[in-house]
Parts: structure tokens; C-alpha cells; sequence
């Protein structure tokens, strides 16, 4: 089996440039000189030798062939001969090594008899026949040459240019034509002989006139072995519109070149799986993004109407007292907070002085005069320490139906996390991703890029949305607002009413990530940050994005976008990225890593860390799916038994930590009635070393990465 992401990377290499090459279900090679995708057939039938020589000949192409016409009074199959010899001549001189790729891969076209010479008489074949052949698989033929058409053969061989190819394939068309028309005379009656003599003095055009570079040409170059480069209208083997025909009586052909494009062909299973290549669209944030002040009119004011029209003051009850669960909640994780204060600001003030440097000042330091017969360092210093990086946080939290039974937690946590940012002064957004965000006006809030799509861009639904839930800009009583209404709809979520549009949904964590891509340069150019860190918490898995394609209707006429998932007739599904010129494989279930893969590699600087809460069994199934590795699995699950949590390496996330939400007790005061026994005293106090521990350890490991 071929694996096609390496022969990708092998033509990267080979091109000694970061192009985008894409494998699909066509006919022949293409290089794009504007966009700079090399598109290559889905051999599938090919040999690893046949499949690398393939891939070399192509970059060749890509490097050296111009993005010019051919002549139209040549016929493109000559200068295909003659340009796959200086192409593949200057491939092996960039890449000596290539020789011995070359060599394999033409014997394995010899074996497989692609030229069609087996039981050949090779004296009776053209001299282009012969020379296609000499060029590629002579070594196992032992072609020969007459006196006067060994200048040609040298001609050939000696073509450096785009215009030695013209004029080598231009003899080489004269000859053939010459020695086809002299065949042909023998059998043509005598009244056609004028015919023919006529067509055979068509004048000779010198070098000097061929087409040059400034040739009106397309963008796109269709190549394939035994087919040039030069060629931009897509199919090598449609000659036309060239203003020769091949298939005329008085026209010679290449027949090893026909053969060669035939049995290429055959190498392609045209009843095979193709590839899909997608991007990521540009998304309108403000369209997408439902903004905190929104969030919070639109709760509080559906609590009011709901509660209030139903008289239902037993239900209210429970609002304002889900309320007053939330100051002594803050007031009880004050120490935890500060305590990542105290770690952030140690942490990052370590950093700077381990960066500091000491340089004199050229003033004389008076306390060391006394010292001057044995010290030469008699003047003042001064040590400058560089000022930290500007840090900034953007919160992706998981608003779907799987997180319901740890919602409440996973918003504590995010909470503190909020506190803290909002102490030490780093900007922060909490967004909470849903598919199910609707309003009274069924017309606002419809994302143009959601509505009209275009071919190959991933697909977010109508009703996808950011819901801002917490906001650093706000002032005190804002924030402090914001804070309620969140904590109502997260913790307080199985204990009143929630209103609709911020119901838990399904996981559009894909299209979350997706404009990631967007918010992070955005909040970076805003705030002029350094450094951003993405927290996403969620419960790991989420459904497979949609992907928009173009379909024609057969009554109208008309072409639409369509929303499909990852189809089945598809054999591999690739994330493209046009800026870094790379490719990402998309896996059903799996598209998150891929993106987040994307993600990382467009902002290096971005670090992505993945918080995650599992309660009762649901530890071993996260392990199963996030670290395939058993070994590995069961050392964190050791140490995840022992300590309540872990911190795991997934692909794409700087860290994944996974929290027992049992075992998340911010409240680690120690408290004993009166009268109680020295057992209970003794276990009390433990009971609160122990969560104090707990809790600090986590809070360390998450400040030691976004110190």
C-alpha cells in the first residue's frame, strides 16, 4: 500500500517548497502556478517505485516547466517527448539519488510492457517513438541511431530551455513528418501527390521565433509522464485546438506516447475512492458570537416573564436561592485564588530575573575605593530585567447535553479561573459553544458564511453560536452581574428552568475551534497581547463538521451548496490550510485533533490546554479514546487513583488535565462541631489537608503553564 500523506511530503521535498498537493480521483497530473497545488492521481495500482518516480517527474515539471502555450503547430505529444527529457535530466542533476528512482521505476514500466514494444521491430518505429524510448527505458533495449538523426537525438538531450524544447520537438516533428509523408507516397494515387508535396513545405521557423513567456496562458498545468508541463488546457491528450490533428491520415504520431497515456490510465481505479479537500471558511464573529450583555438581558428578562406570568413564586424561590449560593462560593475559594496569585507572580518574576542581565554604568561606586589595590571592578552596576509577556485567555467551555452531570463543577472551576485572570489583570473571554441558539426574531442573528457557504468549506449550522457568558472589560457591577446569570445557567442548570436558546446542545466543538482561527488574532491585535492560552473544557468527543459541496439541480438548472458529513465515498478527507500550505487528515470523530493541529501550527505561540471533569466510570472510557497507548493508560490511571488527577498528553493540546469532580471541594476549611472526639478531630483535619492539597496542585499545574 502507498501511502499518500508521505509521497506528499516527498514532493514537498523534492520541490524544496511548501506546496499544497492534493491526491484525488483525475486522469492526469495538475500544477496550479498561482495557488501552488500540485494535484496528483490516486495511482492505486502503482508500484512504490512506479508511484515515486511518477511524484518526481511531476515536481519536475512544477520547477522547470513555464507556465506558457505550447505552439500550436507542433503537436503537443513531440514536445512532451522532448520536455520530459530536459525535465527529468534536470531533476536527477538537482537530486543525483533520483537516478536510481528513475531507474527502478522504468524497469517496473519495461516489465509491465507500458510502451508496447514487446515483439517490436524497433528500426521500423519513428525516431520520436525511439527517442521516448531511449530516454526511458533504453537501458533495456539497446536503441540505435542512424548518422542523420543522432544530431537530433543530441539536440534533445542538450536542451536546457523552454525554447530548446521547441526547437528540438520541431525537429523532431519535421522528421517524422518528413519520413511519414516519404511511407506514405508509395500508396497514394497519382492525382492526390500535389496534396501532399504541398503539405510537405510548410516554411521552417528558427529558434529565434518560438513562443517566449509572454504567452497568454491559463493558470493551470496538466502534466503526466510522456505529457508536458507546457500544456494549460487541462487534458495532454486533447489536441484540437492545436491546429494540427493528430488523427489526420497526413500526420505522423508518437505510439509509445499513446500507449504510455493508455496504460497509465489504467494505473487510476476509476470505480475507486477519491479524496476531499476542505477549508476553513472566513467566519463573521460578530454574527456568530451572542455578546455577554445579550446572554445576560435575555436570561434574566426570560426568568422574569416565565416565573412571573405562571406565578410560580415557588420556582422564583429557587432562582434567588441558587443566587445566594453563589457569594459564599466566592468567598470560600478567595484562598485557592490567591494562592494561584502568589504562584503566577512568583513564577513569572523567576522567569524575568533568570533573564536579567548586569552591565556597568562607567560611574565610580565609592564604598569599593577602599578596595582598589586588589579589585579592578570599581564601578557601580546595573541589572535590567526584561519586562514579562502580555498574557491573555480565551475560554472555550462545552454547552452540550454529555456535560450535564458535570456542568455545575466544570463552572466552578471555570470561575476561579475567571477570578484569577480578573486579579492579576489578564484580559479573558469565556465563550460556551451550542447548536441550539435561537430568538424571537427568527431573522437576526443568520451568519451570511452560515447561509451561503462555498465548495469545500467546512459547514456551520444556522443555529451554531458563541454565547459570551463572561467578559473582562466589564466594570465591577457588570462583571459582577455577568457572574450571577452564569452561575444560574451552569450550576444552578438542574435546579431552575433554563431559557430557551441556552438549553445544553449537541458538540459543535469543530466549529468552535474554527473560530478559534479568527478570535485569537482578533483578541491578540485588541488587547496587544504576546501570548494567548486557550482553555477548552469539555468532555473530549464531538461530532463530525459538515462539509459544503457544490450540487447541480437536474430541473433547474442551477447550482447550489449542499452540507454533507464526511462521505463515505471518500476514501480520505483533508483539512487544507492555503496559508501554510500544508494539509490535515481528516478523521471521522477525530476532526478536532486535526484542527486544533491547524490551530497550533498557524499560531505557535498559542498554547491549548484541555481541562476535562469525569465522575463515576467515566475515567477509563475518557482513557480508552484520548490515550491509545496501554502502557501509558495504565500509568495514569494509577496515578489518577492515587491523586484524584492527572495530567495527560493528547495530540494537538500543550496539556489535558482530568479532574475527579468527586473529589472537587473547594471548601477546605478546617471545621469540627463542639464536643467532637479526637477521631473526628483527627479525621477532619486530614480530610482538609488532604483537599487543600488537592485543589493547590492542580491550581499550581495550570499556573506553571501560562506563567
Amino acid at each position: 500500500m502507498v501511502n499518500l500523506e508521505v509521497k506528499g511530503i516527498v514532493a514537498k521535498l523534492l520541490a524544496q517548497e511548501n506546496l499544497i498537493v492534493e491526491h484525488q480521483q483525475v486522469q492526469t497530473a495538475q500544477f496550479n502556478v498561482d495557488t501552488r497545488v500540485l494535484t496528483l492521481p490516486i495511482w492505486e495500482r502503482a508500484t512504490n517505485a512506479i508511484f515515486d518516480l511518477l511524484v518526481a517527474h511531476e515536481v519536475g515539471h512544477a520547477l522547470y516547466t513555464p507556465n506558457v502555450d505550447p505552439p500550436s503547430h507542433i503537436p503537443h505529444q513531440f514536445v512532451n517527448v522532448a520536455e520530459d527529457v530536459r525535465i527529468e535530466k534536470m531533476i536527477k542533476r538537482r537530486f543525483p539519488g533520483l537516478s536510481k528512482t528513475f531507474y527502478k521505476g522504468y524497469s517496473d514500466f519495461h516489465d509491465m510492457d507500458f510502451f508496447s514494444v514487446e515483439g517490436e521491430d524497433f528500426s521500423k518505429m519513428s525516431l520520436t517513438d525511439r527517442v521516448n524510448l531511449h530516454f526511458k527505458v533504453g537501458a533495456f533495449l539497446g536503441i540505435k541511431f542512424s548518422a542523420k538523426e543522432q544530431p537530433i537525438v543530441q539536440t534533445v538531450q542538450d536542451a536546457e530551455t523552454w525554447d530548446d524544447v521547441i526547437y528540438a520537438s520541431e525537429l523532431l516533428y519535421k522528421y517524422d513528418k518528413e519520413t511519414f509523408t516519404d511511407s506514405k507516397e508509395e500508396n497514394v494515387p497519382q492525382g492526390q501527390e500535389g496534396a501532399s508535396g504541398q503539405a510537405d513545405q510548410q516554411p521552417n521557423e528558427s529558434r529565434s521565433d518560438s513562443p517566449t513567456d509572454d504567452s497568454d496562458s491559463d493558470d493551470t498545468t496538466s502534466t503526466s509522464p510522456g505529457s508536458s508541463g507546457g500544456n494549460k488546457t487541462g487534458d495532454v491528450s486533447d489536441d484540437s485546438d492545436d491546429g494540427v490533428d493528430p488523427d489526420s491520415d497526413s500526420e505522423p504520431s508518437v505510439n509509445t506516447a499513446d500507449s504510455m497515456d493508455t496504460r497509465m490510465r489504467e494505473l487510476i481505479n476509476s470505480a475507486g475512492h477519491s479524496s476531499q479537500y476542505c477549508q476553513i471558511p472566513d467566519i463573521p464573529l460578530d454574527e456568530i458570537i451572542i455578546s455577554n450583555k445579550e446572554v445576560t438581558e435575555k436570561a434574566n428578562g426570560w426568568w422574569d416573564r416565565y416565573y412571573g406570568e405562571h406565578r410560580r413564586t415557588d420556582l422564583f424561590d429557587m432562582v434567588e436561592q441558587t443566587e445566594k449560593e453563589y457569594l459564599p462560593y466566592k468567598k470560600s475559594v478567595q484562598k485557592e485564588v490567591n494562592y494561584m496569585v502568589k504562584e503566577f507572580e512568583c513564577k513569572k518574576s523567576a522567569d524575568a530575573y533568570s533573564r536579567a542581565s548586569t552591565s556597568r554604568t562607567g560611574v565610580l561606586d565609592c564604598t569599593k575605593l577602599h578596595t582598589y589595590k586588589y579589585n579592578e571592578d570599581l564601578f557601580k552596576k546595573v541589572t535590567t530585567i526584561p519586562d514579562g509577556k502580555n498574557h491573555g485567555l480565551v475560554f472555550i467551555l462545552d454547552w452540550s447535553g454529555s456535560m450535564g452531570h458535570v456542568l455545575g463543577n466544570t463552572v466552578k472551576q471555570l470561575f476561579n479561573l475567571a477570578w484569577f485572570c480578573r486579579k492579576v489583570n489578564i484580559p479573558f473571554r469565556v465563550y460556551g459553544f451550542t447548536n441550539s441558539w435561537y430568538t424571537d426574531d427568527e431573522t437576526k442573528h443568520i451568519a451570511s458564511a452560515i447561509q451561503n457557504p462555498l465548495d469545500g468549506d467546512l459547514w456551520l449550522e444556522r443555529d451554531f453560536r458563541l454565547l459570551e457568558f463572561l467578559n473582562s472589560d466589564a466594570n465591577a457591577q457588570d462583571f459582577e452581574k455577568q457572574c450571577i446569570t452564569f452561575w444560574n445557567l451552569g450550576v444552578g442548570y438542574h435546579q431552575i428552568a433554563t431559557p430557551p436558546g441556552l438549553q445544553l446542545s449537541g458538540t459543535p466543538l469543530a466549529e468552535a475551534v474554527m473560530c478559534l482561527h479568527k478570535i485569537i488574532p482578533t483578541f491578540k491585535k485588541e488587547k496587544d497581547l504576546q501570548k494567548v492560552h486557550t482553555i477548552i473544557l469539555t468532555d473530549g468527543e464531538a461530532q463530525t463538521p459538515a462539509i459544503g459541496y457544490e450540487r447541480t439541480c437536474a430541473y433547474t438548472d442551477t447550482t447550489e451548496v449542499m452540507a454533507t458529513y464526511i462521505r463515505s465515498h471518500y476514501k480520505n478527507t483533508y483539512l487544507r490550510d492555503p496559508k501554510l500550505r500544508t494539509t490535515y487528515k481528516l478523521e471521522e470523530y477525530k476532526c478536532v485533533e486535526a484542527l486544533l493541529r491547524n490551530l497550533s501550527d498557524r499560531y505557535p505561540e498559542v498554547s491549548i490546554i484541555g481541562i476535562r471533569l469525569v465522575g463515576h466510570g467515566d475515567f477509563g472510557r475518557f482513557m480508552r479514546w484520548a490515550v491509545p497507548e496501554y502502557n501509558e493508560r495504565e500509568r495514569a490511571s494509577t496515578y489518577f487513583r492515587k491523586n484524584k488527577s492527572v495530567g495527560v498528553n493528547i495530540p494537538s493540546y500543550s496539556k489535558f488535565f482530568v479532574l475527579n469532580q468527586n473529589s472537587l471541594n473547594t471548601e477546605s476549611e478546617f471545621e469540627v462541631e463542639e464536643g467532637a472526639k479526637k477521631s473526628e478531630i483527627r479525621a477532619a483535619f486530614k480530610k482538609s489537608l488532604t483537599k487543600s492539597k488537592f485543589n493547590r496542585k492542580i491550581l499550581s499545574e495550570f499556573v506553571g503553564l501560562i506563567a
